[in-house]
């Protein structure tokens, strides 16, 4: 695992001091603050900051970092996510790949701390776009390792994406994921942005079926609690401000095997050219 996070980040590397040539930089950094609340009562807050550089519009690397802290009845669970993920333009196609990291640690009152979860996530996507559709697959590879257990999970994910008029957007993704503990998930997920005006965005979306470890790779968010994911479904709203600032607000609803969590985001996303 060790060799190939390191050939990860090397090709990275790599790939960026060669862009460092480009004739044009766009910087797109934005902040997010997101508040979580358990049907046990737990609730969590998070930080989050992502910076994606744009060298001349075809190369895009980002970088991104989220502070989350648990709080539950007996302690709270500190975790520490990084992402990064490099997207090339070869109009029609494209290809993305994404590694990411996540480590926390629960801290129980008045004991020791509990052995760290350690999370490694590594995501290849290719799409292509013909006839006001986008086609693509993606597979994603996520390895777990708490002390106590290690799971493993790998997904494979379809997507069509359908640009039904110039304010409408569609998207269908359907999902298959394997866990290591012998789970074989089906999900999909639906999502529709709509652009009534050219200052506002309304996004609406939902996933049915069953996933568990799954890793967003638009959003580069990991949902990596153990449990089977049975249901999702969330709402957007987003208002530019001035031409290069975006304000984001929204809700996410989520259930799992034993339990439900309520998130309430908003964020904020500027652009620099250079």
């Amino acid at each position: 695992m060790n060799k190939i996070i390191i050939l990860f980040s090397f090709i990275l590397l790599f790939t960026f001091c060669g862009l460092l040539k480009a004739d044009s930089l766009y910087v797109y950094p934005s902040l997010y603050y997101t508040l979580g609340k358990y049907s046990g009562g737990e609730s969590s807050i998070a930080y989050s900051g992502y910076v994606t550089l744009a060298f001349n519009l075809k190369s895009f690397l980002t970088i991104g970092y989220e502070k989350l802290n648990l709080d539950y009845k007996t302690g709270n669970y500190p975790q520490n996510n990084l992402v990064f993920s490099f997207l090339q333009n070869f109009y029609p196609s494209y290809l993305k790949a994404t590694y990411g990291f996540i480590n926390g640690r629960s801290e129980p009152s008045g004991s020791q701390s509990l052995p760290k979860d350690k999370i490694n996530v590594f995501g290849l996507e290719y799409y292509f776009f013909k006839n006001m559709f986008y086609y693509g697959i993606a597979g994603t590879y996520v390895s777990e390792n708490n002390g106590y257990t290690n799971l493993s999970s790998l997904q494979l994910k379809l997507k069509i994406e359908y640009i039904l008029s110039p304010s409408i957007f569609i998207s269908l993704k359907p999902a298959f994921t394997y866990v290591s503990d012998n789970r074989n998930l089906f999900s999909a997920s639906i999502n529709a942005t709509w652009n009534p005006f050219s200052t506002l965005y309304f996004k609406v979306g939902g996933v049915i079926g069953k996933r568990a470890l799954y890793f967003d790779t638009e959003l580069l968010t990991m949902f990596n609690q153990n449990e089977t994911q049975s249901l999702l479904y969330s709402a957007q709203l987003d208002y530019v401000l001035f031409n290069s600032i975006r304000i984001s607000s929204g809700i996410l609803h989520t259930q799992f095997s034993s339990f439900n969590i309520d998130y309430y985001f908003g964020g904020i996303r500027t652009a620099i050219k250079f």
